[in-house]
């Protein structure tokens, strides 16, 4: 596969695999964290990832209207790294915070999260696309999906690992 000794684009699809772990975060890793150490309301776990669903769906063309060219893509996908740090920062300020405090960090670090992630996704598009070669555009895109960890490496919902963990979730937190 001429993809594999491409280095530019294997080195951008690892980093944007790497960039691409905060999903795992913010839908399965935030709300166990958010149960835990947080003393909101459990349901609020449902209310963020309702603020993402919503803005994704609202606003990610509009964010992502610039990534058509390698360059802004790649500032882009630069700046929404920040932006997902700073909405996470505020996330964990919510820990050992009132309860009304820790729902507006965590409903504002959701809301900042969001807008990273849609000019991230954004971003590695146009990076990925705009680096593949107009005569193999299959063979790059089939390579970039693998660009996700949480997506091509996690274990699949139905190993038992995963299942055990699920389990206990439930049993603990109803």
């Amino acid at each position: 596969m001429a993809v594999l000794h491409d280095l530019p684009f294997v080195v951008i699809t690892l980093l944007s695999g790497v960039s691409s772990m905060h999903f795992l975060v913010i839908e399965l890793a935030l709300p166990l964290w958010a149960a835990q150490e947080t003393p909101t309301p459990r349901y609020l776990v449902a209310v963020t990832l309702m603020i993402n669903t919503l803005c994704v769906a609202l606003l990610q063309v509009r964010l992502t209207r610039n990534s058509d060219l390698v360059g802004p893509s790649s500032r882009a996908l630069a700046r929404s790294g920040y932006r997902m740090a700073a909405g996470f920062a505020l996330i964990v300020f919510a820990s050992g915070q009132p309860a009304w405090l820790a729902v507006v960090l965590l409903c504002g670090g959701a809301l900042v999260h969001v807008v990273g992630e849609m000019i991230g996704s954004g971003g590695q598009w146009g990076v990925q696309m705009g680096l593949a070669p107009r005569e193999r555009p299959g063979q790059y895109q089939g390579f970039a999906g693998w660009d996700s960890p949480s997506r091509a490496w996690s274990p699949h919902p139905r190993h038992p690992a995963v299942h055990r963990v699920g389990q206990a979730t439930v049993t603990r937190h109803g």
